[in-house]
């Protein structure tokens, strides 16, 4: 988590990853590459519900609080994943998974 951010670590909980919420700006990411050519998908992250919380699941070892994919070979595979996988999450959101953190 960067310093300064205001951010804190997520609570104990389980989460509802929300469906990608459009492609975010370039330059957050695509710094991010595998032989030099970016990551496939890079600008696509996956909200963590609540959004008023501005969380998200993405690319990179930069964070504000997100949760942070720093395999870059493998987060093609966990996207592709993720997208395969919607369903209804508990207030009738469309959503990807769930995510729970514990202590």
């Amino acid at each position: 988590m960067a310093p300064g951010s205001g951010r804190t670590p997520l609570l104990v909980g389980t989460y509802e990853i929300a469906t990608p919420d459009g492609g975010h700006p370039p330059e957050q990411t695509n710094f991010y590459t595998v032989g030099g050519v970016p990551v496939k998908n890079y600008k696509i992250w996956f909200p963590i519900l609540p959004k008023s919380s501005e969380r998200f699941i993405h690319i990179g070892h930069l964070s504000h609080g997100c949760i942070s994919i720093i395999d870059y070979d493998k987060y093609p595979q966990i996207h592709d994943y993720l997208i395969k996988h919607r369903g209804k999450g508990k207030n009738g959101d469309t959503i990807v998974a769930l995510l729970q953190v514990i202590k």
